[in-house]
Parts: C-alpha cells; sequence; structure tokens
C-alpha cells in the first residue's frame, strides 16, 4: 500500500483554497488500498476540512513550519520510517487524483523494481508534462540517498534543488513518467492565492540568491542553466531514465 500525503498551506485564507483541499481529499479517498494524511502547515483547518477528514480516515497532521522543504522532510520522515512504507505519494492540495492511480501506479512499481521517483501526468487540454514537485511518489532508498530537502528553499527552487542534486549524483536525473500515474491539476498553486507580488518577487529573488550560491555561476547562468534543465526535460518527454 502507498500512503498518500496531501499538502496544504494557509488555505484559511481563501474559499478557494479550501474547496480546492477538499476536491483533493475526495479523490483520494476514493484510491483503493492507500491511507491519506493531510499534512497541513500554517492553517487554520475549516469545519468542512475536519469532518471530511474524520468521515474518509484521513489522517491530519499539523505544523508551523512556513517552509515547503520542511513540509516534504516531515513527510518522508513520517511515511518512511513511522508508517514504515518504501513508497509515498506526495501532491499538492490543488491536486485531484484520477480513480484507481495509487493501485495503478503500485502495480507498474511492482513490475519496475528500478524505479525511483516517479513523476505524474497532468490531464489537461491539451495533454502536457509538468516537471514541478505537485505529485510525485517517491522511493525511500532515493531520499537516503540524495538525503534531506535543503531547508533553505522554503517555496522556490525547492525542485530544481533535488533535481540538481540527483543530476549531480547519478549523472543523470532518475525520475521517470508514467501514464498511469494521472492527475487533475487546479494550476492555481497556493502562491497565486497567498502571496501578492512584492512578497512573491521577495521570497523567489531570496531563493534564487541561494541556488545561486549554491551551484555557483555556471549552474545559475541563463546559457548553462536552461542546457541544463532542457537536458532534464527531454527526459522527462522521452521516459527515460537512461544516462
Amino acid at each position: 500500500m502507498i500512503p498518500i500525503a496531501v499538502t496544504s498551506y494557509k488555505i484559511h485564507k481563501s474559499s478557494k483554497l479550501i474547496d480546492m483541499t477538499l476536491k483533493c481529499l475526495k479523490s483520494t479517498a476514493r484510491q483503493k488500498e492507500s491511507k491519506t494524511f493531510l499534512f497541513d502547515d500554517c492553517s487554520d483547518l475549516s469545519d468542512s476540512i475536519r469532518e471530511f477528514s474524520n468521515n474518509n480516515n484521513i489522517t491530519i497532521v499539523k505544523s508551523d513550519h512556513n517552509n515547503l522543504s520542511k513540509l516534504l522532510n516531515d513527510i518522508c520522515n513520517f511515511g518512511f520510517y513511522k508508517y514504515n512504507s518504501n513508497w509515498i505519494c506526495i501532491i499538492n492540495n490543488d491536486i485531484e487524483l484520477v480513480p484507481n492511480t495509487i493501485s495503478d501506479v503500485a502495480s507498474y512499481i511492482s513490475k519496475n523494481t528500478n524505479e525511483l521517483f516517479i513523476w505524474a501526468t497532468e490531464i489537461c487540454n491539451p495533454p502536457h508534462k509538468f516537471a514541478a514537485f505537485s505529485a510525485f511518489v517517491i522511493n525511500k532508498s532515493f531520499y537516503e540517498t540524495i538525503g534531506v530537502f535543503d531547508e533553505r528553499f522554503d517555496f522556490f527552487y525547492c525542485d530544481s534543488d533535488y533535481e540538481a542534486r540527483s543530476y549531480e549524483k547519478f549523472g543523470y536525473i532518475p525520475f521517470h513518467q508514467i501514464d498511469t500515474f494521472k492527475v487533475h491539476h487546479e494550476t492555481s498553486t497556493s502562491k497565486h492565492e497567498l502571496m501578492d507580488f512584492t512578497t512573491h518577487k521577495i521570497k523567489y529573488l531570496h531563493a534564487a540568491g541561494i541556488f545561486k550560491q549554491k551551484w555557483g555561476e555556471i549552474m545559475y547562468s541563463p546559457e548553462t542553466k536552461d542546457i541544463f534543465f532542457k537536458k532534464i526535460r527531454k527526459q522527462y518527454l522521452e521516459k527515460s531514465t537512461e544516462p
């Protein structure tokens, strides 16, 4: 059984975020042979969220980190070491899982034992694939190999840093997208609901500065960074885990 961890952040700020989170939880509650955990950061959860969670065996885990990387580390520590799972599915609260998604992913993993990290395929019109930490399934050994998420990245660049560290470790990115891991993506992530333009810009530039300091001018320069991430995206599109 693959547990599902839903992340949410300050959803009390708008009714849209509450409704979006309920849609997400309803989609996870329909999954067969799985257990949902709502990892909430800094929210005053509504009665509707608590009632639905209580009625559908969804465990709420609260924190006040104000930090996405810390929340992801909480999830991995909980899923791998307390829940004793070798895999965990992590999705944002603006994601809706297609029915039978988790059982299909579990079936795929059982036949592809070398997989380490699986991206979702977004259902939209036209269909396309996204490379951000909105919906993914991660293996315990991979998390232990790459290490914890760098908590200096409290929101932005969290995914880019983990991609870069994976590339540094393996010489390629062992991430794989599969068609059976299908999701509907609201595409209105929390940052648009929670941050004004000034806050958004300050947080982004702060994270960019840390990323630049960590990976250097070569990684961060527009020319070489573009080449690096194009190579990664090409892997996703080709569904290749080969160097």
